[in-house]
């Protein structure tokens, strides 16, 4: 009877000596996961977690480099101030007006309009060669341009700066007989994708502005005077 009861003693101081060392290697291995930020969750706390969503597209873009892409804007400023430093956003009303504009340094312009459409000209020519040095990888490029009387160009190509350039100079799309006055370049992966968003930026801006004040992707014809 002696030999029976340390023969179970000996087993139960084993079994929990057993269950301690592996309570304490648990321990010591949660301890190390939540170091890591690995901890396995509870299923408590994963009752009341909410799913995450990927946004596969995101990630897509992500894994093609075009998350790095970044759109480029030209300067709006004319350039021309009042005496007391107010913007003046149509130099040709205001020089009609008989009123004086001035340069940011306090100069007198003697031609509002023609010194608008320099700066404008030079803004839009820094922001085509941005585009580029921006996005080494970028393809081809799509872009609106602002012209005069709330009007809207949208266009695509792969050399900004020439197509810029062609438009300033009045070699490129007929249909734009004024001066830029801004313009936004839209990187892309290839040729097809930007003529893709062309088009679909094309009919945006129709829908937004009418048909009257937007061309482009292929409707160029003369805007009505």
């Amino acid at each position: 009877m002696a030999h029976y009861d340390c023969t179970t003693r000996f087993a139960v101081t084993t079994t929990l000596q057993l269950c301690l060392l592996l309570t304490l290697v648990i321990l010591e291995i949660g301890v190390a996961n939540a170091k890591q930020g690995s901890l396995f969750p509870t299923a408590a706390f994963l009752s009341k977690t909410r799913p995450v969503s990927v946004d596969k597209t995101k990630s897509w873009q992500a894994v093609r480099g075009r998350s790095s892409y970044k759109t480029v804007s030209s300067k709006r400023s004319t350039g021309c101030y009042t005496k007391s430093g107010t913007t003046v956003r149509n130099p040709r009303a205001y020089a009609a007006a008989k009123k004086t504009a001035y340069t940011k340094y306090g100069k007198k312009i003697h031609n509002p309009a023609k010194y608008a459409a320099a700066v404008q000209q030079k803004s839009i020519a820094n922001a085509a060669s941005a585009a580029v040095k921006r996005n080494p990888k970028a393809k081809a490029f799509t872009y609106t341009v602002s012209l005069p009387g709330q009007k809207k160009y949208v266009g695509m190509t792969t050399n900004p700066s020439q197509r810029m350039s062609a438009h300033v100079n009045g070699t490129g799309a007929k249909c734009i007989k004024e001066g830029l006055t801004a313009v936004t370049f839209t990187p892309h992966a290839s040729v097809a994708a930007a003529k893709k968003k062309e088009t679909a930026t094309y009919f945006q801006q129709k829908k937004k502005m009418g048909g009257d004040r937007v061309r482009g992707a292929g409707h160029t014809k003369k805007f009505p005077i």
